[in-house]
């Protein structure tokens, strides 16, 4: 098993080296934003460190015989090995032809691992206390966007929603399933579960943009300026300041959904209820 974790450390700190290589690469934006490679490079130290993190850990394991052992290349745990390779090589070749898009990609990933971690942790104290957290982490979130004004702090963000936003959807469902009054309804309730949730996914996007847009043209009318006579430059500067208003909007619904959730819903509840 040595051989195999010494295998695993040097293949992921030549990968992590190879990352911060290519990183260097990314050119330097304005000065409100941050290097463009940040993200990258914190990938990058991350696994480095990881990776010496493991071969002090089994350099320090003992374990009599493993060194007598061979390594077959065709085993289930170097094929593990293989695929996590493909995985992250294919990050990073693909980082400079697609951008940022697969780096997006790679936080809904995240969702996965904090979803069974959710799940893990409801089951000690419970769906509703967890769907709380994951409410409370999201009212944070919104908080957090509003003062966000640089790349790195965008990505901070993308990766706090991916810690709440599989688990909450998870739970949700189950939480709801528990509360069906009548169990043989069950599709048609979770059909207009379902559908809300449709909905807003819609109303949410179109909320921000409908906010951000009025605070623009109000800022724009206070400087005697209209969206034809502006600069381009003016009205990208008007824009960025006008976007923290659509962001106040989710903190508001959010927060209405919160004071439902924590003093209205137990009120509706049973006594049984209440334990999920």
């Amino acid at each position: 098993m040595k051989k195999y974790n010494y295998i695993v450390s040097v293949v992921m700190l030549l990968l992590s080296g190879y990352i911060f290589y290519e990183s260097s690469g990314y050119t330097i934006g304005s000065s409100a934003q941050k290097n463009p490679a940040v993200w990258p490079c914190i990938l990058a130290g991350a696994l480095a460190l990881l990776s010496v993190a493991l071969i002090i850990e089994t350099a320090l394991k003992k374990e009599p015989g493993e060194e007598k052992k061979t390594i077959d290349w065709k085993s289930p745990g170097m094929i593990h090995v293989y695929i996590m390779l493909g995985i992250v090589v294919g990050f990073v070749v693909l980082m400079k032809i697609v951008g940022m898009l697969l780096a997006l990609l790679l936080v809904q990933v995240l969702g996965l691992p904090f979803c069974l971690l959710y799940m893990k942790l409801a089951s000690k104290f419970g769906a509703r206390t967890m769907v709380g957290v994951g409410i409370c982490v999201y009212m944070f979130i919104c908080v957090f966007a509003f003062f966000m004004n640089s790349l790195w702090q965008f990505w901070m963000l993308a990766v706090l929603c991916a810690t709440s936003q599989g688990g909450i959807q998870a739970l949700s469902r189950s939480m709801f399933g528990k509360l069906i009054p009548d169990k043989a309804r069950s599709g048609e309730f979770f059909g207009f579960f379902d559908i809300f949730g449709k909905f807003s996914s819609i109303i949410g996007p179109a909320l921000v943009g409908t906010v951000s847009a009025l605070a623009a043209n109000r800022m724009l009318a206070a400087q005697g300026l209209t969206a034809a006579t502006a600069t381009a430059e003016q009205v990208d500067a008007i824009n960025k300041a006008a976007g923290p208003y659509g962001i106040l909007s989710v903190i508001l619904i959010i927060i209405v959904g919160a004071v439902l959730y924590f003093a209205v819903l137990p009120r509706t509840m049973t006594k049984d209820e209440r334990k999920i």
